[in-house]
């Protein structure tokens, strides 16, 4: 049997390695994916596949705005591409609607890479799902709202009390008094 041939073995080594990017996608919950210079998908992991509700096939060779992004998000990415196309790496986050219509929000990051020349010929891309995290911030927010009313309508129900009012710890320390007390007291 031959060697093979300097082609055969670069095509052997790019299939290879085409295996291990999709390992990597399939191994990751985080959406990745590569760009070319057009800024088209020339890899998309299965995790954003599914949030898309789309096959591999239906998104290779597509845009942002092929891929039926809003156009205030396509020209945004746009930008952000042409910034990393330009070799700088960028960074942000975005509200989304998935195919099934739940909404979410998301962090990501664009990063050059250069090729052979030494000129930037891809951008690779992370998607970071943060939804879960976004809601519990916006339920702690919430429940911190509601304690600061709830101890707003405490304080203004003691100090409208005629009685003089206080509280201390095991050892006598007053940490907490009325207006009353406060008046009494100075």
């Amino acid at each position: 049997m031959s060697a093979p041939s300097p082609v055969e073995d670069l095509r052997r080594k790019y299939q290879h390695q085409l295996r291990i990017l999709h390992a990597i996608g399939l191994s990751s919950p985080d959406f990745l994916y590569v760009f070319d210079r057009d800024q088209r998908f020339i890899y998309v992991s299965p995790a954003l596949l599914k949030l898309w509700g789309r096959t591999l096939e239906d998104a290779l060779g597509k845009t942002f705005a092929e891929l039926g992004y809003p156009e205030d998000l396509v020209a945004l990415h746009r930008q952000q591409l042409d910034q990393a196309l330009a070799g700088q790496v960028v960074s942000g986050a975005n509200a989304y609607v998935s195919a099934e219509g739940v909404e979410g929000h998301y962090e990501y990051t664009f990063v050059p890479v250069a090729g052979e020349s030494g000129q930037i010929d891809t951008v690779v891309g992370t998607t970071r799902d943060v939804s879960e995290r976004t809601r519990a911030e916006r339920d702690r927010k919430a429940a911190l709202e509601k304690l600061r009313e709830s101890e707003e309508q405490f304080r203004n129900f003691a100090d409208a009390m005629p009685p003089l009012a206080w509280i201390a710890d095991g050892e006598g320390y007053i940490f907490w008094y009325n207006r009353r007390w406060y008046e009494y007291t100075g």
